[in-house]
């Protein structure tokens, strides 16, 4: 169900959830997400309860607790005005349009049946978008975009409203699931102003953040120093785990195996923190950052020990698991020059 929150499909995700529920009422994470989806669809007040009447069956339980804090606060920051409830489908005010161009190099790994996601967020505060829409292919470049206030992902853990000034992200997915974020074309704009028309951005394998122009238009060429002067990761984002894999003996890959490269809390069972997928090449030279890290209810912060896992997956599905991997546990967040082999 959280697999299908998080590529936009919140039919099957709720459909997920309620199967769910019905076997187990009040199955605490079933209940946190689907309050958390409730709340996108516009019901903050649904979404409040749903979380109450699961407290009465698990009283002091800590991720309820957060969750009810976290959707009462921003159900009565929509009834104060102070957020924007999801509207209808279509229109909205705008917050951000424009132009997006692709890079030749970046425009040769196309396939064309890629899907583009696009999305704004608050400066600095982790979790999910502000609002965020996705186009699925064929893409063809130049493309016009828009987001406006019928794209807010208004939920539990999201920056509530749309700020002054936001990060604009426009990113190439190769097979469509948001939960993946493999090497692909990817543009990031900083300092964008709500409200922005015209704005222009190109996508580049490097996706090195680039900062919005006075005014909010106009072309962007001006890539952002690093910080501390630093060269910043190939995909944007502070370094988590860098290193190679190898196959090891007995092993073999045709190269249309995908990889998998995840990062976990040591501390903390469930999904990953951090995902990257990229094609079988090997030896394969892997880095996984934090603009991988996969977005949820609320903030993800990695820990300064991390375990790092490669899977070679032959069907691309993340779901299965039906090939060679290798972990290693405990390592400092950062690692670089890691020598990994698949057995």
């Amino acid at each position: 169900g959280l697999l299908r929150l998080t590529m936009s499909m919140p039919d099957q995700a709720m459909q997920q959830f309620d199967e769910i529920l019905a076997e187990e009422p009040n199955h605490v994470k079933a209940t946190i997400f689907k309050s958390i989806l409730t709340f996108q669809q516009g019901d903050p007040d649904k979404a409040v309860s749903l979380l109450e009447d699961a407290m009465k069956a698990h009283p002091g339980d800590a991720e309820l607790t957060e969750a009810l804090s976290q959707a009462t606060a921003a159900r009565d920051q929509v009834k104060a005005g102070g957020m924007q409830a999801p509207p209808a489908a279509g229109g909205g005010d705008l917050i951000v349009s424009g132009t997006l161009t692709m890079d030749p190099a970046a425009q040769a790994t196309l396939k064309g049946n890629e899907t583009l996601f696009l999305s704004v967020s608050t400066p600095g505060r982790p979790g999910p978008p502000v609002a965020a829409d996705r186009i699925d292919g064929p893409l063809t470049f130049p493309l016009t975009f828009d987001l406006t206030t019928a794209d807010i992902r208004a939920m539990p853990g999201a920056a509530g409203g749309v700020p002054d000034t936001m990060e604009f992200k426009a990113r190439i997915d190769l097979d469509g699931n948001a939960m993946t974020k493999e090497s692909a074309p990817l543009a990031i704009v900083t300092g964008v102003q709500r409200g922005t028309a015209g704005l222009t951005a190109t996508l580049t394998l490097a996706g090195t953040p680039t900062a919005a122009p006075a005014g909010g238009a106009n072309s962007l060429v001006a890539p952002l120093p690093p910080a501390g002067g630093g060269a910043p990761a190939a995909g944007g984002g502070e370094v988590l785990a860098k290193g190679t894999v190898k196959l090891g003996a007995g092993q073999t890959a045709t190269g249309s195996e995908v990889v998998f490269v995840s990062i976990k809390d040591p501390a903390q069972p469930g999904p990953p923190l951090a995902v990257s997928k990229l094609p079988a090449q090997f030896p394969l030279s892997f880095e996984v950052t934090s603009a991988d890290i996969i977005q949820m209810a609320g903030p993800r912060n990695v820990p300064d020990a991390i375990n790092v896992s490669v899977r070679l997956d032959r069907d691309g599905n993340a779901m299965t698991k039906d090939g060679p991997e290798a972990t290693v546990q405990g390592v400092k967040k950062g690692v670089t020059g890691l020598d990994l082999t698949l057995q």
